[in-house]
């Protein structure tokens, strides 16, 4: 749903099922293709947290510091202040 809210905004989204193919896509583009990581907390075979680490170690800065913004369904403010980076 977000991916078709975004694209019919104009802005051009690619999706991932996963966080080792969010990792995987990061490694293996160019620094500089994307401009903003939508993170889902809870994926299947590697979560968003640990995505997020792994990004953030890259050896290219332009890649470890994209801006990442985390999505979750959990709304209890616990959570919230728990996983704030």
């Amino acid at each position: 749903m977000t991916t078709i809210i975004l694209s019919e905004m104009g802005f051009e989204v690619k999706a991932v099922e996963d966080g080792i193919l969010c990792v995987n896509e990061m490694q293996h583009q160019p620094a500089n293709t994307y401009d903003l990581i939508l993170m889902d907390i809870q994926m299947p075979n590697m979560d968003g947290y640990k995505a997020t680490d792994c990004i953030r170690h890259l050896s290219q800065p332009e890649k470890a510091n994209i801006p990442i913004i985390a999505m979750s369904a959990n709304a209890f403010e616990e959570e919230r202040k728990k996983h704030l980076m």
